[in-house]
This record gives structure tokens, sequence and C-alpha cells, in this order.
């Protein structure tokens, strides 16, 4: 057996990382009946946004129980929390 790849003792993990950026929408900062708006920019169409805050709502209902809804408001979306 080749000694190519030492076993070492005694060396500490590095600590355990946050799971990668920070969130872009503050979903969980929302209180009950509290909302946040999301501008619609050139490169989306109403119907991408509305979707994209309705898949990111529903990533933080499963990990939180919390309910949303998400709405075209003005010139882009409106995201409420519910429950």
């Amino acid at each position: 057996m080749s000694n190519e790849f030492p076993i070492d003792s005694h060396i500490t993990p590095p600590k355990k990382v946050g799971r990668g950026a920070p969130p872009k929408y503050p979903f969980k900062l929302l209180g009950m009946e509290q909302s946040f708006f999301v501008p619609r920019t050139e490169a989306d169409t109403p119907a991408v946004l509305l979707r994209r805050m309705e898949l990111a709502a529903g990533r933080v209902t499963r990990l939180t129980g919390w309910k949303f809804v998400c709405k075209p408001w003005e010139q882009g979306v409106r995201v409420w929390r519910i429950e």
C-alpha cells in the first residue's frame, strides 16, 4: 500500500459555513399581513416575475409553514404573508 496520502490525527475540521448567499427577498422578515414589493425589470415579463416570486414563496412555505400570496401590482409583484 502506498503512503501517497498520509493519515493525520487531531486536526479540527473547519466550522460549518452558511448555505450560500444571503436571501434576496425578505420573506422571513415579514409579520402577519405585511408585504413587500418587487419591481419588474426590463428583462422580466410580468408573468415571469410573478412565477419567480411564487416559486420563492413556495420554498419559504416548505421551510417555515408560513403562507404567502403573490399578486401583480403596479409595475411589479407584491408579496403578502397571510399565515
